[in-house]
């Protein structure tokens, strides 16, 4: 069901303001962006807020629809007035964000078949690719923004309800889990590596918690695209476990926090991620990107294999995806079932993430070296590949010939 007569717009990923429609299908919100294909649509789990203040920086990211600013009414405009304004970056690429006006340089206007404004304001830009830069605009490019509660949306009102509850029942797992308990409503969503059958005593849980948080273990039963029986297994599906995909070409000293701090800052969605250990003859290592279902692996997936940018280290190395699988398995713990995993990879305070992760847009000297590094990785990998299928082969005749023996 969606709502049109309130609308509102979206701060998004990009840091742009998007007018949008709400659409609720189950415990998921559906954010539908005005003029845009549904291929654009964004989904948000209500069970995939770890604590209240995340949720609260989600409501955040909407408010009442900015309104165009008319020719006969830019006299509303004043300075120190903040605004939505639209910037056009290139052609056909124009983004609304919000900016302060220093300055309005009031003309007479001029008339036609109707009132022209030739009016000129000076612009401070708040955020976007423009923060921190001053630009002169119009009034086509001023949108005015609107008073009002988005929380009042009754398809928005409904979805917080609905995450509110989550919480509280999260919140009431977590204290279980503290006391030693694990509650039978998480057989199915927890795999810990101290068995919840087992009669675990709080220490032992405590120790769990340890160990996770100092060397950031990991129990993975992956199941690729297949099922449990080797059956093809559709992702699309309320498959079992967590969704997960792998990562090459990373820093060996990248911290596995900054994987998560990124997808966050970038996709608005909660992840955990871990980095592995490599050979020492190596110059790069793998890591492991998990969600919790399969429409933010897919989101997660149209990210990172994204055409129009490419996502680089501070070093400069390009991230690959090599393997083109998604994959569906139990990675620890989910990661609105608790809080364990998500401790032990909440932000370092002293890591900047953007001083290891970067995203470079396509046409840029960054861009064009990455693609240059990607190519030369995949040729690597392409070649090895080849070389284990042959050493699987050769390995294989050397077996068969002992069992004949």
């Amino acid at each position: 069901m969606a709502h049109k007569s309130f609308s509102l717009d979206f701060h998004s990923w990009d840091k742009a303001w998007y007018t949008v429609r709400l659409v609720l299908q189950g415990e998921n919100l559906i954010v539908k962006y005005n003029n845009f294909t549904n291929d654009h649509d964004e989904s948000y789990s209500a069970a995939s807020f770890k604590d209240l203040k995340e949720l609260e920086a989600f409501i955040e990211r909407f408010r009442p629809t900015a309104i165009q600013l008319q020719d006969h009414e830019c006299r509303r405009v004043v300075e120190g007035m903040t605004v939505c304004a639209s910037f056009e970056f290139g052609k056909d690429d124009i983004k609304f964000h919000d900016a302060v006006v220093e300055a309005v340089n009031f003309k007479d206007h001029k008339f036609d078949s109707e009132e022209l404004c030739t009016c000129k304001f000076r612009l401070f830009w708040i955020n976007g690719a423009n923060a921190g830069n001053r630009t002169d605009g119009v009034v086509a490019d001023i949108c005015l923004l609107q008073a009002g509660d988005v929380q009042k949306h009754p398809i928005f009102k409904l979805f917080l309800e609905i995450a509110k509850r989550k919480l509280k029942v999260t919140s009431l797992c977590s204290a279980q889990v503290a006391e030693g308990e694990l509650p039978a409503s998480h057989g199915a969503a927890v795999d810990l590596i101290v068995d919840k059958k087992s009669k675990s005593s709080p220490k032992e849980i405590k120790s769990y918690k340890h160990s996770l948080s100092t060397a950031r273990e990991f129990k993975i039963r992956s199941f690729d695209h297949l099922g449990r029986n080797g059956q093809d297994m559709d992702l699309t599906e309320e498959a079992p476990g967590s969704r997960y995909m792998l990562i090459e070409n990373l820093e060996k000293d990248l911290p596995s926090s900054a994987i998560v701090d990124f997808i966050k800052k970038h996709l608005s969605i909660s992840s955990q991620a871990e980095v592995s250990p490599s050979l020492s003859m190596e110059s790069f290592t793998r890591g492991i990107i998990t969600v919790d279902g399969q429409e933010e692996l897919q989101k997660l997936s149209q990210f990172l294999g994204n055409p129009a940018h490419i996502i680089l280290s501070s070093r400069g190395r390009p991230w690959v995806i090599a393997e083109k699988k998604l994959w569906c398995g139990v990675v620890g713990a989910t990661i609105g079932n608790t809080k364990m995993l998500s401790e032990s990879l909440s932000c370092d305070k002293k890591l900047e993430t953007g001083d290891k992760i970067r995203i470079c847009s396509r046409g840029t000297d960054e861009y064009k070296r990455g693609m240059q590094l990607k190519e030369l990785y995949l040729e690597f990998a392409n070649h090895q590949k080849g070389l284990h299928q042959q050493f699987a082969r050769e390995e294989s005749k050397i077996l068969k010939l002992s069992t004949v023996r």
